[in-house]
């Protein structure tokens, strides 16, 4: 399901409970593109379950350098302020 407009979509889809994963959930990415910011990408997830429910989400950009060639002579900068540590497995 979707909605759209001129330089937007947003996508939603409802995982129901199924076997090994008895949770519902709904999921939501939306895609704007404009002249003055490019690609912004927001991902979203809302447990609708009782329980917590165990789930990630990522996405995977195709890029374009800005004056074409290759992307293996780019540089991307990714200004980040937080950094969540794990434990190992």
């Amino acid at each position: 399901m979707g909605t759209n407009g001129p330089g937007h979509v947003a996508l939603t889809y409802r995982l129901y409970p199924q076997p090994g994963y008895p949770f519902t959930l709904d999921f939501g990415i939306t895609y704007t593109v404009r002249a003055t910011d490019g690609l912004t990408v927001v991902l979203s997830a809302t447990n609708l379950s009782l329980a917590p429910a165990p789930v990630a989400l990522g996405m995977h950009p195709y890029l374009k350098p800005p004056h074409g060639g290759l992307i293996d002579t780019c540089t991307l900068l990714l200004p980040a302020r937080t950094r969540v540590l794990t434990d190992a497995w």
